[in-house]
């Protein structure tokens, strides 16, 4: 990763360890909604970038990465 910066990850850490693992969106009344739940310690790159909106493949291996650094979110 030649763009691999810690002050990146650590603010990228910083976000996810404040937000909570599950996502909730609110639907419109009489539709249907499909909620899920994403374990960010124990996810891959691809199912992180996949589950989380704005957050690209490239982004999602920076946190695998600073997460298999520095260890797991609590």
């Amino acid at each position: 990763m030649s763009r691999f910066t810690v002050p990146r990850l650590a603010i990228a850490a910083l976000l996810l360890a404040f937000s909570t693992v599950s996502l909730v969106v609110e639907a419109q009344p009489g539709t249907t909604q499909q909620v899920q739940v994403l374990d960010i310690n124990s996810a891959d790159a691809t199912a992180i970038a996949a589950a989380l909106d704005g957050i690209g493949l490239t982004k999602a291996q920076e946190i695998v990465a600073y997460r298999e650094m520095v260890g797991s979110f609590h």
